[in-house]
């Protein structure tokens, strides 16, 4: 996403997508990469082109996620999950 506030430029969103927006990510790239190791979806925001900011998202698995898929299967249906995040997350 990006827009305009209060007379600069505002990026937030995939390190794709703030580079399609003129910003270089440089030294964050390494950070980047770190934190999708470890299995978060990671935003990153840029003012200006600038970069400011990455911020990292982790969704842990429910206590209850394989009892749900299995009576999902046991109903006669394939679960399958679809997601926009890094393989690794």
């Amino acid at each position: 996403m990006s827009a305009t506030v209060e007379a600069h430029r505002v990026a937030v969103g995939s390190a794709a997508f703030i580079e399609t927006q003129g910003a270089v990510l440089g030294h964050a790239l390494a950070a980047i990469e770190r934190l999708q190791e470890a299995g978060r979806t990671v935003i990153a925001v840029a003012v200006d082109g600038a970069p400011i900011g990455l911020v990292a998202i982790a969704d842990n698995l429910k206590p209850d996620a394989r009892e749900a898929v299995s009576r999902l299967k046991l109903a006669g249906l394939q679960p399958i999950m679809l997601t926009g995040d890094n393989f690794r997350a």
